[in-house]
């Protein structure tokens, strides 16, 4: 009896004496920028931010990069780094992630978006909803898009307004032109207007200062390319945003079913 309580006691001893690593660090702790140039072009003159980190276990680490306001999305181990979508019950974890993080930055971006519609259009009936489409002259998946819009926009009193953020180098003179010349929703939508080279008469001082500071302010809001469809009740609060010519999800959210928490 006394043996065994010595062997006790020794024990205690020993495993309070031995040392505890209670900071002991994960492997997405380790991680850093550094660590990913070693797999990764990077681009050293914009130097991208890690977002957010996420353990999937002790050999896996979740990283979301954010360089111009695009998100990347890597998973990476002590000496290696995918890029890809992860898949779960059917639903892509990656894209809710990535657009958690776009709704923070659009949330915080539309408070001064009036300032930057091109033109705009009311419905002639009460206006429930606002949609701001965000499209470059060139794209054809924002002509279908604002055409359906235009289509559907008096069943549900939508008020439409148009910014045009021209993503490609060749679309800037357009934009400048559809400023400066005043013109409507129509005539942008007109393919015979796109094909006309902009003259030197159209491309006026004040309409190039609208659109650097537009082009500057899709810094702000430009994830993953146009159209981009942001919608808000009649009182200005955000509902929800549609990347790309989703019509389907557009319909729903005008239908009241938005997918996110407002």
């Amino acid at each position: 009896m006394k043996k065994n309580l010595i062997k006790l006691v020794l024990f205690l001893v020993i495993l309070f004496l031995l040392p505890i690593n209670s900071s002991a660090k994960s492997l997405c702790d380790e991680i850093g920028i550094d660590d990913l140039s070693k797999h990764l072009e990077v681009n050293q003159k914009v130097q991208p931010k890690i977002v957010l980190k996420n353990e999937i276990n002790d050999k896996l680490c979740r990283i979301i990069l954010a360089q111009n306001n695009r998100h990347m999305v890597l998973y990476v181990g002590k000496d290696f780094v995918i890029a890809g979508t992860l898949f779960k019950n059917k639903e892509q974890i990656d894209q809710n992630l990535i657009k958690d993080l776009e709704t923070k930055n659009i949330k915080v971006a539309i408070k001064d978006l009036d300032n930057y519609v091109t033109f705009s259009k009311k419905p002639h009936k009460e206006i429930k909803y606002i949609l701001y489409a965000i499209t470059d002259p060139n794209c054809s998946h924002c002509k279908y898009g604002v055409n359906e819009i235009l289509s559907m926009m008096e069943h549900y009193g939508v008020y439409l307004k148009i910014i045009v953020m021209p993503i490609y180098p060749e679309s800037v003179p357009k934009a400048i032109e559809a400023y400066c010349q005043h013109i409507s929703i129509e005539g942008y939508m007109d393919p015979n207007w796109l094909k006309r080279p902009s003259s030197p008469e159209t491309q006026c001082e004040k309409g190039k200062k609208f659109v650097e500071r537009v082009k500057k302010k899709s810094e702000e809001i430009i994830n993953r390319g146009v159209p981009i469809f942001i919608i808000k009740d009649k009182r200005n609060n955000y509902i929800d945003h549609v990347v790309g010519s989703n019509m389907k999800r557009i319909m729903e959210i005008l239908d009241g079913k938005p997918l996110i928490a407002k």
